[in-house]
């Protein structure tokens, strides 16, 4: 019972992150650094705060499916790992949710003040924008790594060892894992950039979130 309940939450997890992703408004890539033309995107856009509830609640139901006993062993090195991916995955989890109250929250109201300030105040909320965003692009560098690069990582490895999983499947997320633990390090080390911010991380977040939609439908259906 314990197990269907976590697939389950695993399922609506990853569909809730692929519609939280597809809601979030993005800047063009001549715009990444610009953070009034960011301000004038989420001002008034419903979709930032749609999409930012949606990944809150994704969050909480990746959370339960984690929790659940991983079906592996858990005395040799499958059950291990399982254990340091899930370490890692709450850390990740932690970072996200403060990213998604900045992201979803902070920035929304940073925005309506900054298009209802008066002009000679527009400058001092633009500066306030661009540190809080400094901030928020931090995280996600952080997001990169420790909930999406290590915990897939090491949960795909596991799932390939298992004997129980299709071996593919289970190198599949270990390899998209270490794909995005490479992207979160680059733009930790060198900026967010638009091959980063726009054209590797939405895919592969997106790849991850299937991977991790099909992995609890096979424990669902183990399950019956």
């Amino acid at each position: 019972m314990v197990l269907r309940v976590g697939a389950a939450c695993g399922v609506a997890g990853a569909v809730i992150a692929i519609a939280g992703n597809a809601l979030h408004p993005r800047t063009s890539a001549s715009e990444i650094g610009d953070t009034a033309a960011y301000l004038a995107l989420v001002n008034g856009s419903e979709k930032l705060g749609r999409g930012a509830r949606g990944h809150r609640l994704r969050i909480t139901l990746v959370s339960v499916h984690a929790i659940r006993p991983f079906p592996l062993p858990d005395a040799d090195a499958r059950g291990a790992l399982g254990r340091v991916a899930f370490s890692f995955a709450v850390l990740g989890g932690a970072v996200n949710l403060v990213d998604l109250l900045i992201d979803g929250t902070a920035m929304p109201e940073l925005a309506r003040q900054w298009h209802e300030a008066p002009v000679a105040d527009q400058n001092l909320i633009l500066h306030t924008a661009e540190a809080v965003r400094a901030i928020d692009f931090g995280l996600l560098s952080g997001i990169m790594i420790a909930f999406f690069g290590f915990p897939f990582l090491l949960f795909g490895w596991a799932t390939a060892a298992s004997g129980t999983f299709p071996r593919w499947l289970g190198l599949t997320g270990a390899a998209s894992g270490l794909a995005i633990l490479g992207v979160g390090f680059w733009q930790e080390y060198a900026g967010v950039s638009e091959l980063t911010y726009l054209n590797l991380f939405p895919p592969l977040a997106a790849l991850l979130s299937i991977w991790f939609g099909v992995v609890s439908v096979l424990i669902w259906r183990q399950t019956r």
